[in-house]
């Protein structure tokens, strides 16, 4: 599941929504986070890894080959 953090959400309760799914079976949680450009992966039982725009995030276990640039998760930035 992909959470993507709005102005208006607290990080706090999209965390419990993710841990919520995760108790209910999903594998992977990840909340991305545009105000700090950050890309956190959850799984039930580990530490949450947190990837910056300088990372490359990937699932190899349930996307096996998928990868993308944290980066390339932000939109444009027009002039």
């Amino acid at each position: 599941m992909v959470e993507v953090k709005s102005p208006t959400d607290t990080i706090e309760e999209l965390e419990t929504k993710i841990q919520e799914f995760l108790s209910l079976g999903t594998q992977v949680g990840i909340l991305l986070n545009p105000e700090t450009q950050t890309a956190t992966v959850y799984r039930l039982g580990q530490a949450a890894i947190t990837l910056t725009n300088e990372d490359v995030l990937t699932i190899a276990d349930l996307l096996p080959g998928w990868a993308v640039p944290v980066a390339e998760l932000w939109p444009p930035v027009f002039d």
